[in-house]
């Protein structure tokens, strides 16, 4: 881990409080990196000195009671299944109406006066991951999970255990630094759950081939993996053009986990762009992606000289509500674009993956007058 940021951040060799900063004296690892550092070295002491004493005790009341370890995996169930039914048949669960997944920080959810418990605080977390992993690899994971909790003994019982542990130990440790993850950041995690799936596929290859030949285990193997392969392209193709929303359809359609990302602005550009005297025009947009394609006239601040400026048309997004909260329309110099995000009449309109929540959309300027006091 030290060698990757060093080569990727290779400043650290003229200033290593770099190195520092970005280690154990990053936010809340300030905290930890004692407590880990203190395991290593019992480890090592345990191994060198005591040869392993306290790791076989360890392992020996493991597999006497391993039934407290499975706890991580118990409350991972929970959390995926009260997810998934919660978000599809309970109309009244308001958790994540009240709570927009791209708050980003956590304690400006007392702003919405509304304050959650621990749990729900987990729920928040994972919101974002649930329901943007590929459907068959969390399936698998499930299966995984529950055979897990219902055999006493599983075959790589420990990787299981510690994986998800490591899970539910990321979201809490982000819960902790006040983070509510998106998907940019639960996007470390997508490995571990692909790993987790990785052996719930053998385990079911395993069962069904029972004490078939080793060639014909081998054969199916090499089957399985092509068509997960195939299945995975075709799964991307379908998400064309838009790579980055993620969303899989375990999540409701008026629902998002996701924003636009940028997607819409070229579309947008090319219906202005088809307009007659379009390259004469003037659009405010609330952001700049737009402006990259379109040939005339593009204005992103929202302080402008409105005598100088007359905007034809206004393209708006979810995201840009967000930002500029539009709700100061009577301020002086400031372009009137709030009554557009709660209006219905748009010329044109994109669903990003028809999805109503994640738009953008253009407006025709009322008249010159509405840009002025």
């Amino acid at each position: 881990a030290i060698l990757v940021i060093c080569f990727f951040l290779p400043a650290i060799f003229k200033k290593p409080i770099y190195l520092y900063r970005l280690t154990i004296g990053f936010s809340e690892t300030k905290t930890l990196w004692w407590l880990v550092l203190s395991s290593y070295l019992v480890i090592l002491f345990d191994t060198f000195i005591l040869k392993n004493i306290i790791l076989f005790s360890i392992k020996r009341f493991f597999a006497k009671y391993n039934f407290i370890f499975k706890f991580p995996v118990f409350l991972m169930v929970i959390i995926v299944f009260v997810l998934i039914l919660g978000r599809n048949f309970f109309s009244s669960w308001q958790l994540f109406e009240i709570v927009p997944f791209d708050i980003k920080n956590l304690d400006s959810i007392k702003n919405l006066n509304y304050f959650p418990n621990f749990f729900e605080k987990i729920l928040l977390e994972f919101n974002t991951y649930i329901f943007s992993i590929t459907p068959i690899v969390l399936f698998l994971t499930i299966y995984l999970w529950l055979k897990c909790l219902m055999k006493r003994s599983v075959k790589f019982s420990f990787h299981i255990i510690t994986m998800t542990s490591f899970m539910l130990i990321y979201e809490i440790a982000s819960i902790k630094a006040g983070v509510l993850n998106s998907i940019r950041y639960n996007i470390i995690l997508y490995p571990i759950i692909c790993f987790l799936a990785g052996i719930a596929l053998y385990d079911l290859v395993q069962y069904f081939l029972g004490n078939k030949q080793v060639l014909i285990k081998l054969k199916i193997y090499t089957g399985i993996s092509f068509a997960i392969i195939v299945i995975s392209a075709a799964t991307l193709f379908l998400t064309k053009p838009y790579y980055f929303s993620y969303t899989n359809f375990l999540l409701p359609k008026d629902k998002i986990i996701v924003g636009a990302w940028g997607y819409g602005g070229y579309e947008a550009a090319e219906y202005l762009n088809s307009l007659p005297g379009a390259s004469n025009m003037t659009i405010w947009s609330d952001y700049y992606g737009v402006c990259e394609f379109f040939k005339g006239k593009c204005i992103t601040n929202q302080k402008i000289d409105l005598e100088k400026y007359r905007i034809d048309y206004y393209v708006i997004t979810r995201r840009g509500g967000i930002r500029y909260g539009m709700g100061s329309d009577d301020s002086h110099n400031s372009v009137r674009a709030g009554k557009y995000y709660s209006s219905e009449d748009s010329i044109w309109r994109l669903d990003i993956n028809d999805r109503p929540q994640n738009y953008i959309k253009i407006f025709k300027a009322d008249n010159f007058a509405e840009q002025v006091e």
